[in-house]
């Protein structure tokens, strides 16, 4: 199989059209993979919350940031999280610090972080989605909190 990487992507497309208040993507490039073609525009499959959550960062995106960046803020987010869940489980010391690295270090996650790429950006998004609802869980249990972010979440893939 076969990587490509293209200078931005599906997301991306779809947040500077979601900006100007349209769902479609015509102006996504016709080699990208994934797109579904009805009455003459272009639509995206995917959930639209990691096109939303990258529009405030167009400006940026637009001058030549990599999306990589992104995804390292949200890895940041996700660390410091999962960090909150651990303390909240009383796991501490040496262990907490072997599963925050084995989590990070030893799963797919971290070939995610480093591939600047729609599919792992979302899979990023839903991690945060879902360390999310477990902080709620395990902290102060609000049923409407828990679950926006499982709804959140699902609005990924």
């Amino acid at each position: 199989m076969f990587f490509f990487y293209f200078p931005h992507d599906h997301y991306f497309f779809w947040a500077q059209n979601l900006a100007q208040g349209k769902l479609t993507v015509d102006n996504l490039p016709d080699t990208f993979p994934d797109i579904i073609r009805w009455e003459g525009h272009k639509y995206l499959p995917f959930g639209p919350l990691p096109a939303l959550v990258l529009i405030p960062f167009l400006p940026l995106l637009n001058a030549g940031l990599d999306l990589g960046w992104i995804s390292i803020l949200a890895t940041i987010l996700n660390i410091w999280l999962l960090s909150r869940i651990l303390r909240w489980m009383n796991i501490t010391g040496v262990t907490r610090k072997w599963l925050m690295i084995l989590f990070f270090g030893g799963t797919v996650y971290f070939s995610a972080t480093l591939a600047p790429f729609s599919t792992w950006f979302a899979h990023l998004l839903v991690v945060s989605c879902t360390l999310l609802a477990i902080e709620e869980t395990l902290g102060k249990r609000r049923p409407a909190l828990i679950g926006l972010y499982v709804g959140l979440g699902s609005m990924i893939r």
